[in-house]
């Protein structure tokens, strides 16, 4: 039996009588309505052209009588769903000639609705037999017996027929029915019914017969096949019909009998008038054969093929021949292929299941229902699609430097987007050919990893049953977290576990793994999560089995979760592999989100006020933290500073561990209040050792040590409190013998009430705040000191000591601590602020708008940061700051002329603007520009009309600019919503248009580049990267603009870090080797950089020393040393990304003497030497083990 959902309705149409055709309608096998009737002017219906409007007239027929329109009302109201079978009399049989596939019901909206073309109405034309069909076929592969009659005398048959060439024919139904599972058996010419009998007495469950058919001259249904002679010999429907039926007969007992005969002839299916079943369709279903296909009328081949391959493929998902014919059907309108109404579907089987469903369709629809899973089903789940996207490196770059967002939100690409770009493609089936590829997801905890790797799973199994090829691709989870070392320790553990998984979800009794990994047929697409707990070593040699098990069986797809500082590059040695590095959620596409959510929710614009306030989307960037956030606002809490709102999510959790160990205890030591300063001050003196330790990790009996002192005496397990504050997330394992904090936010937090709590707070910030000299020092206890002015705010007495040894203990206009310092008054802002807060923010927000101006700043991303903290205070001279950063031209290009910001810089202006209300954006804009305010507004109400107008004109750059970034940040927000998505296309096309055609001038030009990255990756690649690349001479304008246009192409592969061996050739050859522009080669070095490709590496090294090889630099030698030092500088920050110890190495070794070796140089050295030293011992000696 079906599984399917649709109700059953018969409609039987009787012998003409004087009022007409009697129609009875049957719901589900009870006769519910009858006394209606067609008027007999439908056997006479001859419409002058078989189209849409033909069909609605002969639907408007068929129920033109009241009771019958009532009953289908009433049928349509009750079972919106439902299985049309259309039984005509053999008494009627003037009527089977009338093109019923044809027929369409007006619809809402007035739109006419194919109910041969629905998923809603599977149709058919039923013959009920006494014989019951039986069980569905669950042999797989389907044989299908594939018969091309070709006589060698078809162009002199009377009338002249077109010759059919047998071998196409073959090699087309070949190709329609690539990837099933079936077998298909060719009969060899001359193909005669002989020869079409003996390959059905071997087997077959269906027969595909290509050939003519025709009426004879005494009004016989005829199909024209071959004698051995291979001449024409005439197979007639009333003698020969049985002989093929006979092969259907036992469909109970006979696993080989045949169910379907497909006939791809001109008219098989138009019946004699004289006898219903002399035309061979109706007399194959007749004689016993459960399902016959026909063609009613002249087709064309094309329209043929195409209904043949859609058909198999929808057959071969679920196996309701009514539901596929539809479908198959529907493909053809949608296609607009002619003749969509002639294939026909005569059946005798109830409900359509001519198979038992597809094995692997059953396996999909359980992964789906699977609670790990179901949670994503956008109507019944819980999941919150949180913006988690990644940046996709190939292999060849060193994964360090993307563990975190670099600030500017670019370059990276949606989760599933990035699984369907690199694998959809690879879905081969000859093990022989296939380049063995695997996707690494790779991700701290508390990175999505986890739920982002079963969201995969679940688009994977949505979308195959969803999609219309036919082909399935089962997802296979298998998730090492949930098994035991022992289980992994075993060498073949990854058999069993992938049996263990399959077996989860597979129909029947146990799978058949070794037929599923040998077979074509589904692709396999396995997601394996990875266990962090895991000692290094076994996770090496877990990882290396998975290498093998790819190696193996290449046909499928691999998607492997790991922890991204685990990650070493050896583990997939020999494969093709992606990388995904997850990062952090950027503040552009938490906006975007958070502006979507329904207007009533509470978790919407509500919070997003507050995030814009208090500037705490460093705390939205991690996904558990935002899934609180949410959780709090919805609950009606929401965030008044991070520290407040991280303390609520701490609080919170050690309510739930003191939940745990509190419960069932009769202790009366064990009280709540008592239990609860307990854990926090445990979590204190945790935080406080790691953190003066510079350590992200504790050993169990370190923790355990430490835990001891803070109990005392008092009655409770530590095992059981680790165990809670594991499953609460305040901390995690780190291999079997090590705790660290799941966040490190939270670390910073408790280590800051630590502080706070100490009888020595005041030495001990001291101490802290007078270390701060090295960067990577900084970085270590920055978090800590923010979370401290967070703690401290309430006490006006603590807190402004404090603050003046963060804003006097420092040269703000030199020291990163410029930055430490507004994030510390931030942080313990009130408003108003007392006066000794109010100095102190004065000196600061000077502070800040000094390294705003690029004569004090040189470097983009330091000023990008002023832009974003100038955007918290949001004083009236911070405000103006902004709007001359991102309206007028106030830095100072390499020629001191005047000139925009850089449009990272201009867009951390524009988005602090944008934090304002509408009401103070009037009052503090109104003196400085008009137009900005204008421009803000527009971009505030998506208005993308207008602001396309603005990126037209040519009269107001400013204005250009700042309408490019706008449609940039427009596009990525209204094609959230379905009913914005013509304006987000709208908006894109503008960009992509006006950078493909490159009239514009130079700053909008940058400008229109920087929007652009700020689109996802797959759409700017399509829109604009590929053509742009591949037909670069024809796109080139002459001179300057060319030359311009090469430096914007270039700017844009960078940012969206476009991992493409053609671009990086673009780069290396067309932008550094080729030309003799300095300006050109630095775009291309920064560029390299953002890809981060550590074969670029030495090409750095050698114009930092300033001896690039004349092979690859040719024009540096003739370059003045001006610019020879200006690209040695740049190429000196690109060994930020690029470089290693090694690279400082050399650089320090062959700088050579102070001639050659200026002061700007030395400079460089430092910072990237910090940068490195950061990046690669992070943490003052914490060294990562993914390090190149």
């Amino acid at each position: 039996m079906t599984n399917s959902t649709h109700a059953d309705l018969e409609i039987r149409i009787g012998e003409r009588r004087e009022a007409g055709y009697p129609v009875e309608l049957s719901l589900n096998n009870q006769r519910m309505f009858r006394g209606g009737y067609i008027s007999p002017e439908v056997a006479n219906w001859t419409p002058p052209r078989l189209d849409a409007e033909a069909g609605r007239e002969l639907f408007s027929m068929l129920v033109q009588d009241d009771l019958v329109r009532g009953a289908w009302n009433m049928v349509r109201g009750a079972s919106p769903q439902r299985r049309i079978r259309l039984s005509i009399d053999s008494t009627a049989p003037e009527l089977y000639k009338i093109p019923w596939e044809l027929m369409q019901e007006v619809g809402d909206g007035g739109i006419g609705v194919s109910l041969a073309a629905s998923d809603a109405t599977p149709f058919s034309r039923f013959i009920a037999l006494p014989q019951a069909y039986g069980e569905p076929l669950r042999a797989y592969p389907l044989r299908i017996v594939v018969a091309v009659a070709s006589p060698s005398n078809l162009k002199d048959y009377p009338g002249g027929l077109v010759e059919i060439d047998a071998d196409r024919e073959w090699d087309s139904i070949q190709s329609e029915l690539e990837g099933l599972p079936v077998e298909l058996i060719r009969i060899p010419q001359p193909c005669t019914l002989e020869a079409i009998d003996d390959a059905l007495s071997n087997g077959a469950h269906a027969l595909h017969l290509i050939a003519h058919g025709t009426l004879s001259r005494q009004g016989r249904a005829v199909i024209l096949l071959a004698n051995r002679n291979n001449q024409v010999r005439h197979v007639y429907a009333d003698e020969d019909a049985t002989l093929l039926a006979l092969h259907a007969r036992d469909t109970d007992s006979r696993p080989d009998a045949l169910r379907l005969i497909f006939l791809a002839s001109c008219q098989s299916a138009t019946a004699d008038p004289t006898d219903a079943f002399r035309s061979f369709a109706p007399r194959l279903v007749q004689a016993g054969v459960p399902a016959v296909v026909a063609m009613q009328d002249l087709v064309p081949v094309d329209t043929a093929r195409a209904f043949t391959k859609a058909f198999y493929r929808q057959l071969m998902r679920h196996g309701e021949v009514d539901l596929a014919t539809n479908q198959a059907r529907a493909s053809l309108l949608a296609g607009q292929w002619p003749a969509a109404h002639v294939p026909v579907l005569f059946m005798r089987l109830t409900d359509g299941q001519l198979l038992a469903s597809n094995p692997a369709r059953t396996a999909l629809e359980n992964t789906l229902a699977d609670a790990r899973f179901a949670f994503f089903d956008p109507i019944d789940g819980d999941y919150v699609p949180l913006p988690v996207e990644a940046v996709h490196v190939t292999g060849h770059q060193d994964v360090a430097q993307f563990q975190g967002s670099d600030g500017e939100s670019t370059a990276s690409i949606d989760i599933w987007d990035a699984v369907e770009e690199v694998l959809t493609d690879h879905v081969p089936h000859d093990g022989h050919t296939v380049e063995r590829r695997v996707l690494a997801l790779l991700g701290g905890y508390g990175s999505n990893r986890g739920t982002q790797l079963k969201r995969i799973v679940w688009n994977t199994a949505r979308l195959s049953l969803e999609g219309s090829n036919g082909a399935f691709v089962l997802p296979v989870f298998v998730d090492l977290e949930s098994k035991s070392n022992t289980a992994l320790a075993d060498p073949e553990s990854i058999e069993k576990l992938v049996i263990e998984s399959l077996n989860e979800v597979w129909p029947g009794t146990r799978v058949n793994i070794q037929q599923l990994l040998a077979g074509q047929e589904p692709v396999l697409r396995f997601v394996f999560n990875t266990d962090d707990s895991l000692p290094e070593r076994e996770q090496a040699a877990w990882i290396d089995r998975v290498r093998l098990f790819i190696n193996r069986h290449p046909q499928h797809q691999y998607v492997v979760g790991a922890n991204l500082e685990a990650f070493d590059d050896r583990w997939f040695a020999g494969l093709d592999q992606h990388l995904l590095i997850l990062q952090p959620m950027v503040r552009r596409r938490i906006r975007h989100f958070l502006q979507h959510l329904p207007a009533d929710d509470p978790g919407g614009l509500p919070l997003l006020e507050r995030l814009d306030r208090y500037g705490i989307y460093d705390l939205a960037a991690v996904p558990w933290f935002m899934v609180k956030l949410l959780e709090h606002a919805r609950a009606g809490t929401y965030p008044e500073s991070r520290t407040q709102m991280l303390g609520k999510i701490v609080d919170d959790a050690v309510s739930g561990v003191v939940d745990r160990l509190a419960a069932g205890s009769l202790s009366p030591t064990l009280n709540r209040q008592g239990l609860h300063r307990h854990v926090d001050q445990i979590l204190n003196a945790l935080a406080w050792r790691l953190q003066t330790a510079r350590m992200r990790e504790l050993s169990l009996a370190d923790a355990f040590e430490i835990m001891k002192q803070v109990r005392g005496d008092r009655e409770y397990s530590l095992e059981r409190m680790v165990e809670a504050l594991i499953d609460k997330r305040l901390l995690t394992t780190y291999g079997v013998d090590s705790l660290r904090f799941a966040y490190s936010l939270i670390q910073a937090y408790c280590c800051a009430r630590e502080i706070i709590a100490r009888p020595d707070r005041e030495a001990s910030l001291d101490d802290i705040t007078s270390t701060l000299g090295r960067l990577s020092r900084l970085h270590w206890w920055e978090e800590t000191l923010v979370f401290s002015a967070g703690i401290l705010a309430g006490d006006i007495n603590a807190v402004a000591p404090f603050l003046e040894i963060m804003v006097y203990g420092m040269n703000l206009l030199e020291s990163e601590r410029t930055f430490l310092a507004a994030r510390c008054l931030s942080e313990a802002a009130s408003q108003p602020p007392p006066p000794e807060i109010a100095s102190l923010n004065d000196t600061v927000t000077s502070a800040l708008i000094w390294r705003l101006q690029s004569g004090n700043e040189p470097n983009s991303t330091q000023r990008s940061r002023a832009a974003e903290l100038l955007g918290q205070i949001a004083s009236p001279s911070a405000v103006e700051q902004l709007a001359s950063t991102a309206y007028f031209q106030t830095r100072l290009d390499r020629r001191g002329g005047s000139a925009y910001d850089y449009s990272n810089v201009r867009m951390a202006a524009i988005i602090g603007l944008l934090r304002m209300s509408e009401t103070d954006q009037e009052e503090l804009l109104a003196g400085i520009d008009l137009v900005l305010s204008e421009l803000l507004y527009l971009w505030q109400s998506r208005d993308v009309p207008l602001l396309i107008e603005w990126l037209d004109q040519n009269v107001n750059t400013s204005a250009q600019g700042l309408a490019a970034m706008a449609l940039g940040d427009l596009h990525m927000q209204l094609k959230l919503s379905p009913e914005d998505q013509p304006a987000a296309k709208q908006a894109i096309d503008a960009l992509a248009c006006k950078f493909l055609t490159g009239e514009m001038d130079e700053a909008t030009h940058w400008a229109v580049a920087y929007a652009l990255a700020t689109v996802d990756l797959p759409t700017v690649r399509q829109a604009v990267l590929i053509p742009f690349v591949t037909n670069l001479d024809g796109l080139l304008r002459p001179a300057e603009e060319g030359l311009q246009q090469l430096k914007c192409l270039a700017y844009l592969i960078g940012l969206v870090r476009w991992q493409d061996q053609q671009a990086r050739t673009f780069l290396l050859e067309r932008c550094i080797r080729d030309t003799t522009d300095a300006n050109l080669i630095a775009v291309a070095i920064d560029s390299l950089a953002r890809l981060a490709d550590t074969r670029d590496r030495p090409l750095m090294e050698a114009i930092a020393l300033g001896r690039p090889p004349a092979e690859a630099a040719p024009s540096f030698a003739g370059l003045s040393a001006y610019n020879q030092n200006y690209l040695r500088r740049k190429a000196i920050e690109a060994l930020t990304s690029l470089g290693n110890e090694a690279s400082l190495a050399n650089l320090r070794q062959h700088r050579g003497d102070r001639a050659g070796w200026n002061q700007e140089l030395e400079q460089a050295l430092y910072r990237t030497s910090e940068e490195i030293f950061w990046r690669q011992y992070r943490d003052d000696g914490l060294t990562l083990r993914g390090k190149s």
